[in-house]
């Protein structure tokens, strides 16, 4: 990652998100998220294989808070799908749960 000047550093500040890859397999790597902590992000998170590598993800409660905080038209969006295909099986009362 130094050839992208990607560094500890780039990751030890709340700040800019790194992307890299191309819609719809690009990767955001974020240091601060909207309505979240780190340890809610962790919570019920999902681990995928990426390129025969583990990657732990942000789970799908976490995910639809953060989006219901961002407020952006499209994170509205996404917490509507997420609330309404992905999460059916959840008491939609647990989905407001902070």
């Amino acid at each position: 990652m130094k050839g992208h000047g990607v560094d500890r550093a780039t990751f030890a500040t709340r700040g800019p998100a790194y992307r890299f890859g191309i819609k719809p397999l690009m990767i955001e790597i974020l240091t601060h998220v909207s309505g979240i902590d780190f340890d809610e992000a962790l919570e019920g998170a999902v681990i995928v294989d990426v390129a025969r590598r583990s990657v732990r993800v942000i789970g799908p409660k976490p995910l639809l808070r953060n989006k219901r905080a961002a407020g952006r038209h499209k994170d509205l969006e996404d917490a509507e799908w997420l609330a309404e295909v992905l999460l059916a099986g959840v008491e939609r009362d647990d989905l407001d749960d902070p």
